[in-house]
């Protein structure tokens, strides 16, 4: 059993690094531009209200990813446990790329990229830790 935990662990990790690295690498995709924050500026409430909805679920999903309990349904096959983690990985990092996106119509742009450039610092550290 200690093996199985270990490969999960490994797994985890794995998507995590993957993933904030691929967050961070969205940066180069989406953008925002200066012309379309200053027409932005009246709808503040609406992009805070993204942020704050956007950020507390990915703060859910990513505690339950690293925590991730083991129901006995999971326990029966190790396929089963790698698609769920994949599964709340996807969630996670939709929520967050949404969460950063809606950053940037609310904070100065050099502000949302060093939140960008964080991401990828954070999927290193993951990456570091597979190895």
């Amino acid at each position: 059993m200690d093996n199985y935990f270990k490969s999960m662990r490994w797994f985890k990790c794995l998507v995590l690094c993957l993933g904030h690295i691929l967050v961070n690498l969205s940066l180069a995709i989406i953008t925002v531009s200066d012309e379309a924050l200053k027409e932005e500026k009246d709808h503040f409430f609406k992009w805070f209200g993204i942020c704050i909805g956007t950020f507390s679920g990915s703060a859910i999903l990513a505690s339950y990813l690293i925590a991730l309990p083991i129901f006995s349904c999971l326990k029966k096959n190790k396929v089963r446990v790698h698609f769920a983690i994949l599964f709340i990985a996807f969630f996670y990092f939709v929520n967050f790329s949404v969460f950063l996106w809606a950053l940037q119509h609310m904070v100065i742009q050099t502000t949302a990229m060093q939140c960008y450039a964080v991401s990828g610092q954070i999927g290193l550290v993951f990456g570091l830790l597979v190895l």
